[in-house]
């Protein structure tokens, strides 16, 4: 493991440790490593670090208006904090697709626990066969996929565009695999801690 993987993965246990404290007050379960999980990359579970949550919601707040008139969605939202978060901003909607099963109702169990007025929707699928990209126009993940999964959700996303046309942004925590994006006309607009771009792709 080299020095920037090093450092990565102090930093993010470090970030995370006021998570954990949160998930102790609240009896949630969002922060914990899964290795058990079925995925389509064979990686363990990972929560969005903590530390890039606060700056990702300002990002929202001053740059997508609060996410009114904005519906999002998290691309492998796993335990569903993401979830939590953009539910807490003015976003006409907000959803989840998640591979595994039982990250799914990890997340539904921990967003009931939170007594949300409105719980997300959470489709439980395959990203690069889902059909319903066209009602969203903000996405985040946080690395869910290989680069060939990442190329076709892409696609998939931008073949909407041919009938709703729109801006679209993509949030991309730990962006592996951004050339992906850059090779489908995505343009870098916003950068900030914690490895956390933002992309946006208007036709």
């Amino acid at each position: 493991m080299n020095y920037n993987n090093k450092l990565y993965t102090f930093t993010y246990y470090l970030s995370n440790f006021s998570m954990h404290f949160w998930d102790i007050l609240h009896g949630t379960d969002f922060s914990y490593v899964d290795k058990s999980v079925e995925t389509n990359t064979n990686c363990p579970y990972y929560a969005t670090p903590w530390a890039s949550i606060h700056n990702l919601r300002q990002y929202i707040k001053n740059y997508l208006d609060d996410g009114k008139n904005h519906k999002v969605i998290d691309l492998g939202c796993g335990k569903g904090y993401m979830l939590y978060t953009f539910s807490k901003h003015s976003f006409d909607k907000v959803s989840g697709i998640e591979y595994s099963r039982h990250l799914k109702q990890i997340a539904i169990r921990n967003l009931k626990k939170l007594h949300m007025p409105n719980l997300p929707d959470i489709y439980k699928g395959d990203a690069s066969l889902f059909r319903e990209y066209h009602r969203y126009d903000v996405f985040y993940l946080y690395n869910p996929f290989d680069e060939g999964t990442l190329r076709n959700v892409i696609k998939r996303i931008m073949d909407t565009l041919d009938n709703h046309p729109r801006a679209l942004y993509l949030i991309y925590c730990n962006p592996v695999y951004e050339d992906v994006l850059m090779e489908y006309g995505w343009k870098e607009v916003s950068h900030f801690y914690y490895k956390t771009k933002v992309y946006i792709y208007e036709k």
